[in-house]
């Protein structure tokens, strides 16, 4: 599947196509940098720069605990309320898989993301899951043919 199959894939999905959000399956290219390898609907100066700082990243807390995080409401939440992704731009929901590669490297994560408080039920996750996973999927496979 090409990234522009998925991305038409993530974006029709019925789970989220009223959702402004990005779909990213980004990876940590530096400690002080979390940069977006494939996004949508991003825009001002996150798209610009192609990503954030790691210390303003969501996405870091799905890698270094290597599960899904989930934020419902960004205001109220204690790991990110005081984030400048939330108090200056803001950002109000997230839900990110992390993308762990079959040896167990945890390279970042596929995520949207929202400007308005929401939940995230299970279906929507489990669309998450299998886009992470197909990620995954296209990322060793491009190592393999590399090698």
């Amino acid at each position: 599947m090409s990234t522009s199959r998925l991305a038409t894939r993530w974006r029709t999905s019925p789970c989220f196509c009223q959702m402004p959000y990005t779909p990213s399956k980004g990876a940590f290219s530096t400690s002080r940098r979390c940069c977006f390898a494939a996004h949508y609907g991003v825009g001002g100066w996150i798209a610009e720069a192609q990503g954030t700082p790691v210390e303003w990243a969501f996405c870091r807390f799905a890698v270094r605990d290597r599960t899904d995080f989930v934020v419902e409401d960004a205001h109220v939440h204690e790991r990110v309320k005081d984030n400048p992704l939330v108090t200056v731009d803001g950002l109000r929901c997230y839900a990110g898989i992390p993308l762990i590669t079959s040896r167990g490297h945890a390279l970042g994560s596929f995520c949207v993301a929202g400007t308005e408080a929401r939940s995230f039920d299970e279906a929507e996750m489990k669309v998450l899951r299998d886009l992470a996973a197909e990620a995954i999927r296209r990322i060793e496979d491009r190592r393999a043919v590399a090698a």
